[in-house]
């Protein structure tokens, strides 16, 4: 069930992460470095803009909505109009607050597209979830793409045939995703604001979610505060520059980790609710060594491919800092995916958003150290250093908390095999001796990329053919027999 659940959710998973990942590339073809940094410091702060305004009432949506009965849902529906028209007011203001942080002087339009961004963006991430929660998978797709797919071919029209600038980019996602929202509201039957309003879901909401929101806020800390420290210490050109990297790392390691993670964890959340604890563990476990199986080989890969993959793919003017920053933030964000999509995932099923909070307290407080201190010492690599270093801090904390005081069941054989097959992979592909082959760099990309997923694929189904064989039944199997 896990496997299929998964392919359903694969184009919402796969297609926005992606074009996310491509549309990082394309920027740094248009816009100076400067520009670049406050465009992707917009898209940073957006994401802070949604933990603070609604993380709350989506992660209490995922968690319970569909366990609610048919009264519980009404009162459901009548307040979450409600906490949307509420919170777009905070989305507002963060985006405010992110352009007066960059310490420019904003025009009126760029103001306009940066408010109308984080407001159209944050509502329909939340509606996304909405209908993941009740696995209306279309709905969920569409939510997940149409910001940035048909936002990122709006942004791309606009900044050619207008002007090259952050405003002209963000109106582009931003009509995008107004239509998207007005899609997800009439096939979600949300409905208008109405009084009185239930307080006693929107208390019951507030109480699970306002400690996610403290974590949220600190992991935003976590993914974001190297851009915060750069900023602040060498300029919007030096974030530009660190920006590119540290964008396509995380991003790229994000692409694997959620195309898992979407799809196990509402399996879970049934198992959980039925009385099986063990059923739930077993299928996050599962869910993990996927999720694993995904990153490490792809985290290595992009290791690899960084010198001809940034040629390629990189605006001239951001090369040199990107091809040193790149394969270090694929690492972080690696670690730190696994232990997002993973280990905390096991503290939500848990109830115990408390212990996500300190850690992420440890982490947070390690990366803003950690990219001060590598700044000084190392430059824009040192910072992404030392943001690799907190990342696996925070990992290690979590896995060993879950471990400890749930007993829960980590994957430690599955996991080396997946280590062991990506070790034979790098080491296959090192031995061939790509500098005497004369092809371009795409055919080097292509050759190298394919082989390395042809012997990561035979040395682990070598390691561990029996998951294979369940991975494949479970993929065939008919939907009658779920």
């Amino acid at each position: 069930m896990l496997i299929r659940h998964t392919f359903l959710y694969l184009p919402a998973q796969l297609v926005g992460p992606f074009v996310q990942f491509v549309a990082a590339l394309v920027w740094t073809h248009f816009m100076a470095p400067d520009l670049y940094g406050i465009l992707t410091f917009i898209f940073a702060a957006q994401d802070l803009a949604f933990v603070f305004s609604l993380s709350w009432w989506s992660q209490y949506t995922l968690r319970y909505f569909a366990l609610l009965p048919g009264k519980e849902r009404q009162r459901y529906r009548a307040a979450e109009s409600a906490v949307l028209a509420a919170t777009s007011l905070i989305q507002a203001v963060v985006a405010l607050g992110a352009l007066i942080l960059l310490r420019i002087e904003p025009s009126i339009p760029l103001v306009f597209a940066a408010i109308a961004f984080t407001v159209t963006r944050c509502i329909t991430q939340h509606l996304s979830e909405r209908a993941r929660s009740e696995h209306q998978i279309f709905d969920y797709t569409v939510g997940q793409t149409a910001g940035p797919v048909a936002g990122f071919a709006l942004a791309l029209a606009a900044v050619i045939g207008i002007a090259p600038t952050p405003e002209w980019a963000l109106i582009g996602y931003a009509s995008a995703q107004a239509l998207a929202l007005i899609w997800l509201l009439r096939r979600l039957h949300v409905a208008p604001v109405s009084w009185p309003l239930p307080r006693q879901v929107i208390r019951n909401a507030l109480g699970f979610g306002l400690p996610i929101v403290v974590a949220g806020a600190i992991g935003w800390i976590s993914l974001n505060g190297i851009r915060v420290v750069v900023e602040h210490a060498a300029g919007a050109t030096a974030l530009g520059l660190v920006a590119v990297g540290w964008g396509l790392g995380q991003r790229f390691t994000g692409v694997a980790a959620t195309l898992v993670s979407a799809a196990s964890f509402p399996l879970a959340v049934k198992s959980f609710a039925s009385g099986s604890r063990a059923e739930a563990f077993r299928q996050l476990a599962q869910g993990g060594v996927l999720l694993i199986a995904l990153v490490v080989p792809a985290t290595a890969g992009l290791c690899l491919l960084t010198g001809p993959f940034v040629e390629l793919t990189v605006s001239r003017s951001f090369q040199e800092a990107t091809m040193l920053i790149l394969p270090l933030a694929a690492i972080a964000g690696g670690i730190r995916n696994i232990r997002i999509h993973f280990a905390d995932q096991v503290l939500i099923l848990m109830e115990r958003i408390d212990v996500g909070i300190a850690i992420n307290v440890v982490e947070a407080v390690c990366v803003i150290a950690g990219s001060w201190i590598g700044l000084r010492l190392g430059g824009l690599a040192g910072a992404v250093e030392g943001c690799l270093v907190a990342s696996a801090i925070g990992a290690a904390l979590c896995f060993g908390y879950i471990r400890w005081k749930f007993d829960f069941p980590l994957p430690w054989a599955n996991t080396a095999r997946v280590f062991l097959a990506a070790a034979i992979m790098v080491g296959v592909l090192m031995l061939v001796p790509w500098s005497n082959f004369r092809v371009g760099l795409v055919m080097h990309i292509v050759l190298e990329g394919g082989l390395g997923f042809l012997v990561y694929a035979i040395v682990l189904g070598c390691l561990n053919p029996e998951y294979a064989r369940i991975g494949w039944r479970q993929l065939v199997a008919p939907a009658a027999g779920e």
